[in-house]
Parts: structure tokens; C-alpha cells; sequence
């Protein structure tokens, strides 16, 4: 898959959508995702595959950088030296462009999260029972990064074999070993580290294809899924997690008469300002006095009413 110019236009393109709900769980998509690795342990492997060709990315960019700076150093002017270190950086940038770099675009459309999410999420979701003990091609991926020359020891058992490493990625390694016999110590290390590396792409790779063959697993919880339960969780309105703010004070007018008015003002402020309010208006006394009245006749059941003779 390649970055033609449509699909840069689209990813510049600024998001059109009007509503300002999100989904109650956008905030924490790393939660999200966990799940969603514990009960599809398929999307876990991939996702493991493509963060680990991420960091081949960013280590071929690491390792052309130190090439352009050993092809630029003096004491490296013979012919043979160039030239093995242009072969190095020559076969590093197509193992990068043709190998690496598309996988990783492609994870980063498709995925639906960032590589750092879910990153966040893989650390922090326990591994199924399903896939742990299966093949040991994950945890041979991780020890290998963390001991280099262990994996430089086994990668020179399989150094010709199809199975572990591309045709390009054999160039790279037989570019720097050498430039290391040439005179250039520092590419022993650079062949070392990109050997761990492309070792623990092919491992992880072993795994995601073992995990995807198995097939689709079945939802882990009872009924809907845990993943599906938060899919169909309820959105949330952004703009209503904002402070509304102090409410305004409700404004009651002076009482002109008794009843429903006469109550409500002395629910909210009080029988003092109801006294105020009648001073203020002494000719409407007598009829408020008579309503209160007036309302206790009205409420009597029609048999206590005396009955008047006509």
C-alpha cells in the first residue's frame, strides 16, 4: 500500500462531523482496547506485529543515520569502504520502504487507534489462556531484544534460511559484518542490533499468523460480549460535562393575594417577607385574610357544606 496523494488529501482533511457526542469511552481508549485484546486475542497478535515492525522503522532510520556519518568520516575514504557502507544504506532504505514502512501505514488506517493507544492497551490487558502456551514465538521475540547476542547467535544457525529473514534484510546484515572487517568496529554492534530486531519481527510474525489461523475466538463473557457492551455503551454530549455555571435566583413578585402565591413565597423566602409584602399594600389585607377562608370552604366534601334553603 502506498501514500498517493488522494489518501494524504484525506488525512490532511479536517473531520465534517457536526455532532459534539462521543463515545462514553473515547477518553480511556487504552481500556477499550484491552478488552478488546482479551476477548479477540487475533487483534492482539496483529497489533503486536505491527508495533514491533514500528520499532524496526525507527531503528533503520537510527542505523542510516550512523552509515551517513561513517561514509562521511575521513578515515573511511577507501573504495571498498564506501562502497560496502552505500551497499548497507542502500539495502537499510529498501527493507525500510518496501518492507516496513507499509505495514505500519497500513496498522496506523486500519487499527482504529494509535499506535500508542494501543501500545497502552497490550500492556495493561492480561494474556489469554488461548495463546499463551501455545508457541513460543512471542516471548522468543521479547527475549531476543533483550539479549542481542543471543540473537545474533541464532540468526547465524538460519542466516540462509527463507523462513527467518527476506532477501534484503540478509543484505543488510552481510553489508555491515563487511564494513565490520574493513576496519569499521562500530558496525558489528549495528548488525547485532538490527539482527535482534528483524528476529523478533519474524517471530512475532509466526505468531500473529498461528493466532489468525486458529480463527476468530468466542466472546469469553456470557451473552454480549464485553467489547460489544461497550460499543452499544450510551454517548455522552461533551457540553454537558461543562460547569453550567451559578443558576439564576428565582425572582417572586410581591403577593397580591393568598392561596398557591402566599405559599410559594413562604417555601422559598420566608412568612418575613410575606409580612412586608402586606405592608406595602395595605388596602389588599381584608382580602387576603378572606381568601385562606374562602379555599378551606371550597375544599369541604359537598355533604359537611350546610346546605342553604332557597
Amino acid at each position: 500500500m502506498r501514500c498517493t496523494p488522494e489518501v494524504m488529501d484525506d488525512l490532511r482533511r479536517p473531520c465534517r462531523r457536526k455532532d459534539p457526542r462521543s463515545h462514553a469511552w473515547a477518553s480511556h481508549p487504552e481500556v477499550f482496547l484491552s478488552a478488546e485484546v482479551w476477548n479477540r486475542p487475533e487483534k492482539g497478535a496483529l497489533a503486536e506485529w505491527a508495533l514491533g515492525l514500528e520499532a524496526l522503522a525507527v531503528k533503520l532510520k537510527a542505523v542510516a543515520a550512523v552509515l551517513l556519518r561513517f561514509i562521511e568520516d575521513p578515515e573511511n575514504r577507501t573504495a571498498a569502504v564506501q562502497a560496502t557502507l552505500r551497499s548497507a544504506l542502500h539495502h537499510c532504505a529498501l527493507v525500510s520502504h518496501h518492507e516496513v514502512l507499509p505495514a505500519v501505514r497500513l496498522f496506523t488506517l486500519k487499527s482504529g487507534a494509535a499506535p500508542q493507544e494501543w501500545r497502552k492497551g497490550l500492556a495493561r490487558s492480561p494474556k489469554p489462556v488461548r495463546t499463551r502456551n501455545i508457541l513460543p514465538h512471542r516471548h522468543e521475540a521479547a527475549r531476543c531484544l533483550c539479549n542481542i547476542r543471543a540473537a545474533f547467535a541464532i540468526l547465524s544457525h538460519h542466516y540462509c534460511t527463507q523462513d527467518v529473514l527476506s532477501d534484503r534484510q540478509r543484505a543488510v546484515l552481510r553489508s555491515l559484518q563487511a564494513a565490520s572487517d574493513l576496519g569499521v568496529p562500530e558496525a558489528t554492534q549495528l548488525a547485532k542490533e538490527v539482527a535482534a530486531h528483524f528476529y523478533a519481527c519474524a517471530q512475532l510474525a509466526k505468531h500473529a499468523r498461528h493466532v489468525v489461523r486458529l480463527g476468530p475466538s468466542t466472546p469469553r463473557t456470557k451473552g454480549a460480549s464485553l467489547v460489544d457492551r461497550w460499543i452499544q455503551a450510551p454517548m455522552r454530549c461533551k457540553s454537558a460535562a461543562e460547569d453550567p455555571g451559578p443558576s439564576p435566583i428565582l425572582q417572586i413578585g410581591p403577593v397580591l393575594c393568598g392561596g398557591l402565591d402566599a405559599a410559594v413565597m413562604e417555601l422559598a423566602q420566608g412568612t418575613e417577607q410575606i409580612a412586608e409584602a402586606d405592608k406595602r399594600s395595605p388596602h389588599m389585607r381584608s382580602e387576603a385574610s378572606k381568601t385562606p377562608e374562602l379555599q378551606r370552604k371550597a375544599r369541604r366534601p359537598s355533604s359537611a357544606r350546610p346546605r342553604v334553603k332557597p
